[in-house]
């Protein structure tokens, strides 16, 4: 096992390749409760304030002249910018398992998130295969925010007309769900870092929580993940999920070939 990391930090797998990080639960679940209260406390009263201030400015807009109203769109904006942040770091932050077992179909996700995605993934070649008619046992929404997460991290890793693949295997109880991409890939301390709240190589407007995201929704869903990755070579994410035994009904993603 790896060594403990910070109150943020996801238990680490020793791997079996050199640049593979495994991640699976919490390093210590006292810490894990305290953040996930600390990140309870901010969803309830921040986003409330939020809420209201959005609820406002969509009021006042109708009656503001355009140099207003522009102003006021730009502060709905970071408002809701903001409100997405707090969101993402709660279920980053929650690692009880779920209450309720529903089957979520994988190739719905995969559309659901281009359609959020949109512009976001420039001229990015994204194929999907393997979807097709495999479910797991969880909550749509919050695969959902997991592949939105997985999908614009490959997006800012890639140049334009870069290569992002979408996998899904079943074996056994469980799916495999792999995400890949031909972008500039990761040095092993970045790697290493990469799920650690906060933990960001794009600037100070990044919020460093998308693979902590993934880390904390995979956490409840049972599962575990790993990340393989080496700069230059691209990166890898690969899902481990619990399979639904019910047959899903077909459903065939779509391609996303934009620019």
């Amino acid at each position: 096992l790896g060594s403990p990391g910070t109150a943020a930090a996801p238990l680490r797998i020793a791997p079996t390749e050199p640049s593979e990080t495994w991640f699976s639960r919490p390093s210590d679940p006292r810490q894990a409760a305290a953040l996930h209260n600390v990140a309870e406390h901010l969803n309830h009263h921040l986003n409330n304030a939020l809420a209201v201030v959005i609820g406002n400015l969509e009021l006042l807009r109708g009656r503001a002249d355009q140099t207003t109203a522009t102003i006021m769109d730009d502060v709905a904006s970071q408002s809701w910018w903001a409100s997405s942040v707090v969101r993402r770091f709660q279920k980053a932050c929650y690692r009880e398992r779920l209450p309720h077992h529903q089957p979520v179909c994988l190739s719905e996700v995969y559309d659901e998130a281009l359609m959020l995605l949109g512009p976001r993934l420039g001229d990015r070649q994204v194929r999907a295969e393997g979807l097709t008619g495999l479910q797991v046992t969880g909550i749509h929404a919050d695969l959902v925010e997991v592949l939105v997460a997985l999908l614009e991290n490959a997006a800012q890793a890639t140049e334009a007309g870069g290569r992002i693949t979408i996998t899904a295997e079943a074996a056994g109880a469980w799916v495999s769900l792999v995400v890949r991409d031909d972008g500039e890939g990761m040095s092993s301390e970045v790697r290493h870092q990469a799920a650690t709240l906060f933990f960001t190589t794009r600037g100070p407007r990044a919020a460093g929580l998308g693979l902590s995201l993934v880390d904390g929704v995979v956490a409840r869903h049972g599962g575990w993940w790993k990340l393989d990755s080496h700069p230059g070579e691209g990166c890898r994410v690969e899902l481990h999920l619990p399979a639904w035994r019910a047959v899903a009904a077909p459903h065939f993603p779509r391609p996303w070939s934009h620019g």
